[in-house]
């Protein structure tokens, strides 16, 4: 079975432009979460879904720089985007992230991908239904055969914006909301995704604090030490 995993990321963000590619840490955002993520040994490719946009070129760039693969496609159409770069890669399982959540850790990532594999679901997310991570640790894990399904299905300019929406809405699948039994793990109040400038000074005083391996447990730690 082949897994691949997608970094949905362009340039044009509306609440804080180029954000992707603001610096953090010795990188942008975008290289700081593949260099953590490119050490799961569960991926077999990780690709950039990116726009058409020559704003957009400089992204491609740095997925060249990192030595994963990059798809671009409309900017509107995320939906179609997503799709087209797995169905061209050639994955049996989806994975997906967004650039402006760049602490994904490894092991978290990890953790998802075992607990679809272990169990018989179509999709599996630790973002749903009783959220009991931080916000910005957002995986979804899928059968590629969804993001094929969502494409013929959707109708409106939300479902193409958000690649999820047609198969939460469609009541079909086998959908599991995964929460961790560990309670030592859950602090579903906080946030470090990056959406506004104040949330990219909150993520560089989060990252002055770990170090270059760091697990989930370490950004925890960091996170309650913040009282963010």
């Amino acid at each position: 079975m082949k897994l691949n995993l997608t970094i949905e990321a362009r340039m044009t963000s509306s609440r804080l432009p180029g954000k992707v590619n603001l610096p953090l840490k010795d990188g942008s955002m975008l290289e700081f979460l593949v260099k953590n993520i490119q050490k799961c040994k569960l991926i077999d490719k990780i690709i950039l879904a990116t726009t058409t946009n020559e704003t957009d070129d400089i992204l491609v760039d740095c997925a060249d720089k990192l030595g994963i693969y990059h798809f671009r496609g409309s900017e509107s159409n995320v939906l179609k985007r997503v799709s087209d770069a797995h169905r061209i890669a050639g994955a049996d399982v989806a994975v997906l992230l967004t650039a402006d959540n760049p602490f994904v850790t490894c092991d978290i990532l990890e953790e998802a991908i075992s607990e679809f594999l272990k169990h018989d679901c179509d999709y599996l997310t630790n973002s749903g239904s009783g959220r009991k991570y931080p916000d910005g640790l957002d995986v979804v894990v899928m059968k590629r055969a969804l993001l094929e399904y969502s494409l013929l299905n959707a109708q409106s300019p939300s479902d193409y914006e958000h690649v999820c929406n047609v198969i939460l809405k469609s009541k079909i699948f086998k959908i599991n909301n995964y929460v961790n039994s560990n309670q030592n793990r859950w602090f579903p109040d906080a946030s470090i995704t990056v959406d506004t400038a104040s949330d990219f000074f909150r993520a560089k005083q989060i990252v002055n604090e770990l170090s270059i391996d760091y697990t989930y447990e370490d950004l925890l730690a960091v996170i309650k030490k913040m009282e963010l």
